[in-house]
């Protein structure tokens, strides 16, 4: 969903790591239904700008009751609340640039590209995809990303970026082998059974 490509920068350049995590979502209106996610884990549903029932907030899309049944489980599935990454950051006078890696995409990441930082400190720039990206980095990170998709903020503390530790590849390298093995179980990737099984191999 956040895939985005651009060059990246050398590993050594890097200023900052940030751990960043899922702070809230909102989703773009469909037929004036909008629904958004919070850290907690609460959803909320409105329509035209007033709490409603997820029933009343999709039937004014026209989806069917089945419809929306299966987008529940959808966005129950999607687990925004365990969205968690790393961010690393370069900053260059009033530019900033970096690369994200998250549970959604711990291989691809996204990069950013050089974003001119305003009076503030705040780093904004709208890219060829549409999406918008709003960053601003002191001791912790906030990023805001915003496209089709909805918009999503994530934030959390930064540390001076050491390129001998690489916390990112350990954990991928972790999760892939228990992907494999759970695989090999005989578990079908994509499956909750499978994704229990990658869990309590994580666990091990």
């Amino acid at each position: 969903m956040f895939l985005i490509g651009f060059p990246s920068i050398a590993l050594a350049n890097y200023d900052k790591q940030c751990d960043i995590s899922f702070q809230s979502y909102v989703s773009p209106s469909i037929a004036g239904c909008v629904f958004s996610a919070k850290k907690s884990g609460d959803l909320s549903f409105k329509l035209s700008g007033r709490n409603v029932t997820p029933k009343k907030c999709f039937s004014a899309a026209g989806m069917a009751d089945e419809q929306i049944n299966q987008f529940m489980e959808m966005v129950k599935g999607e687990n925004f609340v365990g969205e968690k990454g790393v961010l690393l950051i370069k900053e260059q006078g009033d530019l900033i640039s970096g690369k994200m890696t998250t549970n959604s995409f711990p291989n691809e990441g996204m990069d950013f590209p050089p974003l001119k930082k305003d009076f503030g400190g705040t780093a904004k720039a709208t890219l060829d995809t549409g999406v918008s990206i709003k960053l601003k980095v002191k001791k912790s990170a906030e990023l805001t990303l915003a496209g089709d998709f909805g918009t999503m903020r994530l934030s959390g503390p930064c540390r001076k970026y050491n390129a001998s530790s690489t916390p990112t590849t350990t954990s991928t390298s972790k999760i892939d082998k228990a992907k494999a093995t759970c695989t090999d179980l005989g578990f079908t990737a994509g499956t909750e059974k499978h994704g229990e099984c990658v869990l309590k191999m994580m666990d091990n």
